[in-house]
């Protein structure tokens, strides 16, 4: 019955979803039409800039992304790529030769295989399926996100940074832009295998946490200020985005730009913050 429903839902015209889901996330629905909150921008953008500025597909893409980043802040903060495939039987001859990598479409968001050894017969059926399973999905239907549904579908192989057990830390720079000016939310997120993300926050500041208990000491604070000032040359005509890297044994390497955070249903930074996000975004007036 529950995919039934799922699917039924999925029939549902965009700007209908984007009002269930934010109203089952937040218990209200968004103000679209004066939009204060952080969350109600990005369904504004959802709803306006996704659907009209061809340069958000091109930053959302994985693999073409990796030129926008060489050519503004350079080749040495990419992660290593080994290989790039347009199909999972282009991936099926080479995949029992894949370890210590990161398997993951260009095309969506939260679709990752780690392998860190190289993989058994069985392991490689498994993988070759999901890869199929991404390649068949029109990511941008999952969450009303249309600047997805322009991306040519690739596979990326990247090399793994770190290791399943020790792997790197996660700075999310959400950048605001405003006359001038740059307003910035850090997140740091430690993982750890078999254990939720540990979150840290920073207000335009590296001195003090508003939230979280990770500290940035002298080295930490040098990679989040090199980290900070480099995204804000990504960001630099665009009056948001978030711009993740991972850092790992003191190195610097870029991840993704971010458009649309959890296409608008995050409830985690909380009521004042999300006002205070939602402040520090200047929405382009003819939207």
């Amino acid at each position: 019955m529950n995919m039934v429903v799922h699917s039924l839902f999925r029939t549902v015209p965009w700007y209908f979803r984007d009002m269930i889901l934010y109203r089952r996330a937040f218990g209200h629905f968004p103000d679209l039409a004066n939009p204060k909150k952080f969350s109600e921008k990005i369904i504004k953008r959802k709803r306006t800039q996704c659907f009209d500025e061809h340069a958000y597909s091109n930053l959302a893409d994985k693999y073409k992304v990796r030129n926008y980043v060489c050519a503004v802040i350079g080749a040495d903060y990419l992660v290593p790529l080994l290989e790039v495939y347009s199909d999972a039987d282009s991936l099926k001859q080479d995949i029992l030769n894949v370890n210590n990598a990161v398997i993951k479409p260009n095309h969506g968001s939260g679709m990752l295989l780690f392998i860190e050894d190289y993989p058994t017969h069985d392991q490689c059926r498994h993988i070759l399926k999901q890869v199929k399973k991404w390649m068949n999905l029109d990511f941008s239907r999952i969450s009303c996100e249309y600047h997805y549904r322009k991306i040519s579908r690739k596979i990326l192989v990247e090399r793994m940074i770190g290791t399943l057990d020790n792997p790197p830390i996660d700075y999310k720079f959400h950048i605001f832009r405003q006359r001038g000016e740059t307003f910035f939310v850090l997140q740091v997120i430690e993982r750890q295998q078999q254990q939720k993300p540990v979150f840290t926050t920073y207000i335009n500041n590296f001195a003090t946490a508003y939230k979280g208990s990770y500290a940035l000491g002298l080295q930490e604070r040098a990679i989040a200020e090199e980290a900070l000032n480099n995204s804000i040359r990504l960001a630099y005509n665009l009056e948001y985005a978030r711009i993740d890297w991972l850092v790992h044994d003191q190195g610097l390497y870029f991840s993704e730009i971010t458009l649309t955070p959890a296409a608008g249903y995050v409830t985690g930074f909380g009521e004042d913050l999300d006002l205070l996000m939602g402040k520090q975004w200047q929405l382009p007036q003819k939207i």
